[in-house]
This record gives structure tokens, sequence and C-alpha cells, in this order.
């Protein structure tokens, strides 16, 4: 209570003071708007760190996280120590994590942590998918680890809150960010059949922009109906083959990729969406 609609906050921890962080409130419809996008953080191979020190100059005002937000079965990690890596990270603004395959390695992981940390991030759906809105822009978290196609629970569920969302007042338009990409010319599956029921719906209810991650590196296509697709998945895990599956057929659509650690920083203007794509050494690879 007491919060002034687009103002950001500090605050500081009663238990230790040193310890601060920041959080923003949502800004009304036409404010320009910039966050963070990441995925598939592995902070225990020794890139993750990096890449935050690269991105967080930029001054997003939150993170959408692609899923894989932690590698607990890679030996080299666990919760305990993801955390202090992340630290920058989390204290710079909210923290908005897709579900990835990753949360789940032990049986009781996602709800032991993922949902325990995480969950609730943001309003309705279930348990693991979710929306919020700020500045006239909606944002859509599905979760991969189960069907997003046609008949799903969660297809159901988006394809009724992207209505509502387009007739609510000062809408602009959406932005849905999922774990496994549902085109990529790299070495993960692709996922036609949702591909063709839900980029009809993007389409008819102003979705210009999907956010994916899960083939570690980077990837933007541009496709000929106006949708722009990011595959962003390096945040610190293994990396991966960019052009291992180039002979699917929509691949002459991708307009870049680089087996690269990075992180995309997004600014919203007054109709614009810009990307800058930025790696751990701090150098811009796409735009």
């Amino acid at each position: 209570e007491g919060l002034d609609p687009g103002a950001c906050y500090t605050f500081s921890l009663d238990a230790d003071p040193t310890r601060k962080g920041r959080f923003c409130t949502a800004r009304p419809s036409g404010d320009d708007l910039r966050f963070l996008a990441i995925g598939d953080t592995n902070p225990g191979l020794g890139h993750t760190a990096g890449v935050l020190a690269s991105v967080l100059p930029e001054k997003p005002e939150f993170t959408l996280h692609g899923g894989d937000i932690e590698y607990y079965d890679s030996g080299l990690e666990t919760w305990a120590s993801w955390f202090p890596v992340m630290q920058p990270m989390l204290e710079a603004g909210a923290f908005f994590p897709a579900i990835g395959n990753h949360e789940s390695e032990k049986s009781t992981e996602l709800a032991d942590y993922a949902l325990r940390f995480f969950g609730g991030a943001g309003f309705d759906g279930g348990e693991t998918y979710y929306r919020f809105e700020t500045a006239g822009i909606h944002f859509f978290s599905l979760n991969t680890q189960e069907s997003i196609g046609q008949g799903s629970a969660q297809a159901t569920w988006l394809e009724g809150k992207l209505i509502e969302a387009e007739q609510s007042p000062g809408f602009r338009f959406s932005i849905v960010f999922f774990h496994k990409p549902l085109l990529t010319c790299g070495d993960t599956d692709d996922n036609p059949p949702a591909r063709a029921y839900l980029e009809p719906r993007f389409l008819a209810h102003k979705v210009p922009l999907l956010l994916g991650a899960h083939m570690h590196g980077y990837e933007r296509f541009e496709l000929d109906n106006g949708l722009t697709y990011i595959t962003t998945a390096g945040g610190g895990g293994l990396m991966g083959d960019v052009d291992k599956n180039v002979a699917r057929d929509y691949c002459d659509k991708r307009a870049a990729s680089a087996p690269a650690f990075h992180g995309v920083i997004f600014d919203i203007t007054a109709g614009k969406i810009e990307g800058k794509v930025i790696d751990e050494s701090g150098e811009t690879i796409d735009t």
C-alpha cells in the first residue's frame, strides 16, 4: 500500500541492512520499458557471472527467465551456490521465470525449490504458468514441460487471456515466453504442432514477440507474418550446436545466431521494440 505507479523503490533487509534490493511497480500504459531476457543459467560453469556483469549495467526493470534456472544434477552446483552468483540480478528487480526441464531433475525438486522460491510470480493461470502486465504490455509465461498445444489447459487459458488482455484499457501488445522453443535450427527439438495451433492466435491477438530458451545459444527468427522468435539460452549452460538442424524448412528465416553466452536487453518505446544482445565480454552481438 502507498506505492506510486511507475516508480522504483529500494529496500534493505532488517536482518542485514547491507543487503539491498530494488523493485518497480507496474507502469502506466504508454510508458517506456526496459527488461532483461535470459535463459539456462548454470553459474557453476563460470560464464553466468560475466553475462550478468555485462547486462545489468543497462539497468533492466525486471528479468524474464526462459527456464533451466539451475542445474541441480550437474555436479558443479546446488541451489545454495546459485543464489550468491545470481544475487546481482535478483536485487536489480523482479524475477519472472518460466519452468524448464532442469527444474524437475529430482522427484521433489520442482516443489521444493523452483516453486517454493519463485511460484506465484504472476497472476492466475496454473501452478507453473502465469501472466502479468506493465506499461500496457501483457506478459505470459508458459510451462513447456506440459502440453501447450491444441486442447491443453495452457493453450485454452492463453487464448482466453490474450483476448481478455486485448480488450483491457491501455492494451498495447502481449509477449509470450517459455522454455522449449517452438522453432530452432539448433540441437534441440522444435514443436511444429504447438506452433501451428498457437501462431494464428498470436497473430490474431497482437503478440509480436516470442521468447524461448533450452537450445544453448542465441537465435533470432523474423517470419514473413511479422512474428519475431528469439532463442535466448546463453545464460551459462554448456554451449550447444546452434546449426545442427539448419535443414529445417524455416531456417531460412533465421536472421541471426551465435554460440554465445549472453542476455538480451529489450527496450519498448512508442511503436517500437528494440533488442540488444550482449555477450559475457560486454560486446553487442546482435540488435
